[in-house]
């Protein structure tokens, strides 16, 4: 089992008070989900990803990949702070090579901030699935344009239920999914699998879902229009 309390030297620059060095910092190559369920609060709010100039205290981004590993919900997910193209490929590697045989079902994937790996694994742990929830992201999209300036959709957890957060210019609102919705993004999606799941694939698979009647309707199908 690895060790969650690992320690890591991070190189930040500080453009707060120009410190430039490196930094130690706890930064864990796995992370198991079900066994050290109290890092969970830190890595979904986005600190547990932070790194602290000893200078002045400015939080920086951590530079270090980890892999957060859940058994419970079934899923894999890597972050690459720096997904280059040689990343990817060495992830993809990384993902492929056989390991975790107690559930060989993991839904494996790269995200490449910490924000995405939060909204993935709350999507994950409510057993719905990432490829309809981005294909939802890009038609809501279109959808919500009469709102303002849309500059982002995000899935939530409100008060206990899987929501979608709309954030525009004029401030945010809160849709909670209602049963036939969840109904609906529970429903997994048996294409050929991708680790990068994001709005690209989405983009790029949309065409496949053209005769769904939830995503091909002319008005938004699943009431989010109201908001």
């Amino acid at each position: 089992m690895k060790n969650p309390t690992l320690t890591r030297k991070a190189d930040i620059s500080c453009a707060r008070c120009g410190f430039s060095g490196p930094v130690l910092q706890h930064a864990p190559r796995h992370l198991w989900a079900d066994l050290f369920s109290e890092f969970l609060p830190k890595l979904l709010d986005g600190t547990f990803f932070h790194v602290a100039c000893p200078r002045c205290g400015a939080r920086h981004d951590s530079p270090f990949a980890v892999t957060l590993v859940s058994l419970e919900h079934k899923c894999k997910i890597t972050l690459l702070p720096c997904a280059d193209e040689q990343s990817r490929r060495a992830a993809r590697a990384h993902m492929k090579a056989p390991g975790l045989r107690e559930d060989p079902v993991l839904v494996r994937r790269i995200v490449t901030s910490a924000e995405q790996l939060a909204e993935k694994f709350r999507i994950l742990e409510h057993g719905l699935c990432d490829k309809r929830f981005e294909l939802l992201r890009i038609r809501a999209e279109e959808l919500f344009v009469h709102c303002g300036e849309l500059l982002e959709i995000r899935f939530v957890e409100w008060k206990s239920t899987p929501s979608l957060l709309l954030v525009t210019a004029g401030g945010m609102r809160v849709h909670r999914f209602g049963g036939l919705q969840l109904k609906w993004l529970s429903m997994r999606i048996s294409l050929p699998e991708y680790f990068l799941i994001n709005r690209n694939w989405a983009r790029q698979h949309r065409w496949r879902f053209v005769q769904d009647a939830l995503l091909g309707a002319s008005r938004c199908p699943l009431g989010l229009i109201g908001l």
